[in-house]
């Protein structure tokens, strides 16, 4: 549970200046809008500290090449040179803290080696935000986030059981790793038939998914599911709103694209699935989310360890629907959501009808998923990652830990990852059955 920030801490400083290593818009991936994100919510925090932020932008297109007002540096991934340069020009700087964004896929070299390159040079402290933690590992993938955890004052996760996870498969422990909850922004409500008649979409049962598309989000399961979910639900409609990955498309074009469109064209109602395929700035997702009845979560494997698509669902207060992967597992328990197996297109669909034939069921998920979202908002996340880098500039770090653990701000949790059963939203983490089928 997030609470107010703590006023008058001697881990506050007058001035702070800090520098976000990460991708960065114009690129187009999660953990660019992420940083933006994250940064215009750090200056909009509610803190009393003078903020200055910069970004260290991985730029393998050439993409930043005027450095504008927020991108102070660039940074060529796949050069060890690069990162050489980087940790020259960090120490050289005023900077007092970095804020790294940690993926293995941003960085060069074998699971992200070259990074290293930086962190053993860097002689400013680094919090560094984990976005991949893995379970059952590769031995390298292991050996490169110990060291990055060597380097690192303090390590933020987004998901409880991510604390478990780095201590059992990384043996990375210790009183400064921290969750902070993915940020959403705050929406704007307004009436759910409204929205859609502005969408084309009045009349219809709207089934949503957003993001960029790519193999990994399951969505062909989805698809098939819709064979099942229009024979009780024929008004229904699935929307995937989002353009193809650019990695996907730098390696395969569109062809997945095709396939789900194969499919889609394959059911006895080719126009219940429909496709936005561009990048959708974050208002407009908010309006796609308002009108949306049930929303979708397919990802196909365990190891998601946070979902910024999830988190958003869960802030506009949807019914959601997904299979059990880490941080759906974790934000969905306590009847916030259902859980259906993976790849499993006949409990999905199942899971979706119910919920579209059960309007007080969607209502009651929906005002649990708001509550739960509750203190994610942006500017909050922005303040609590302002004093984690403050405390981590001017030695004050434990003193944090201690104060936010205390009022509950940071989890520190013993929780272990849990392969959890099809989950139908009960109150003390679901009833472990089939759902009755209700009438509409």
């Amino acid at each position: 549970m997030q609470v107010p920030l703590l006023p008058g801490k001697e881990f506050e400083m007058n001035q702070l200046r800090v520098l976000v290593l990460s991708t960065y818009p114009p690129a187009r991936c999660g953990i660019a809008t992420f940083s933006r994100d994250l940064v215009c919510a750090m200056e909009q925090s509610r803190s009393d500290t003078a903020l200055k932020v910069s970004v260290a932008a991985i730029d393998r297109e050439g993409m930043h090449t005027t450095r504008g007002d927020q991108v102070a540096y660039t940074v060529h991934p796949d050069k060890q040179d690069s990162y050489r340069m980087l940790a020259n020009f960090v120490n050289r700087s005023d900077y007092d803290a970095v804020c790294l964004q940690h993926e293995y896929g941003l960085f060069g070299g074998s699971w992200g080696h070259h990074l290293l390159e930086f962190l053993r040079r860097c002689e400013k402290p680094i919090v560094t935000v984990c976005h991949t933690v893995m379970e059952d590992p590769a031995s390298e993938a292991v050996s490169v986030l110990q060291e990055v955890a060597r380097h690192s004052a303090a390590i933020v996760v987004m998901a409880n059981a991510a604390v478990g996870m780095l201590e059992r498969y990384y043996s990375i422990r210790g009183e400064n790793i921290v969750v902070i909850p993915h940020g959403v922004p705050q929406f704007r409500f307004a009436h759910r038939a409204t929205v859609k008649d502005s969408l084309g979409l009045l009349g219809k049962q709207v089934i949503s998914t957003f993001g960029l598309v790519s193999r990994g989000k399951g969505l062909e399961t989805m698809i098939k599911a819709m064979r099942h979910v229009l024979v009780e639900n024929p008004a229904a409609v699935y929307v995937i709103v989002g353009q193809t990955h650019p990695g996907v498309l730098a390696q395969e074009g569109e062809s997945y694209r095709q396939e789900l469109q194969d499919l889609a064209s394959s059911l006895q109602n080719p126009s219940a699935v429909q496709f936005v395929n561009r990048f959708v700035k974050q208002s407009e997702i908010g309006e796609y989310l308002q009108a949306t009845d049930v929303y979708v979560s397919p990802y196909p494997g365990y190891n998601q360890i946070t979902s910024g698509t999830l988190s958003f669902a869960l802030a506009a207060g949807k019914a959601i629907v997904s299979t059990p992967y880490i941080h759906a597992a974790e934000a969905l328990a306590h009847g916030r959501g259902i859980l259906v197996p993976f790849r499993d297109e006949q409990a999905m669909a199942q899971a979706v009808n119910h919920l579209l034939g059960d309007r007080a069921l969607r209502e009651t998920i929906e005002a649990r998923a708001y509550r739960a979202a509750r203190g994610w908002d942006w500017p909050a996340i922005g303040g609590h990652y302002v004093q984690l880098l403050a405390a981590c500039a001017n030695g004050s770090l434990q003193s944090l830990l201690a104060d936010m653990a205390n009022a509950s701000i940071f989890g520190q949790a013993e929780t272990r990852p849990v392969r959890l059963q099809p989950d139908f939203g009960g109150k003390d983490g679901g009833v472990r059955q089939q759902p009755q089928q209700q009438k509409k």
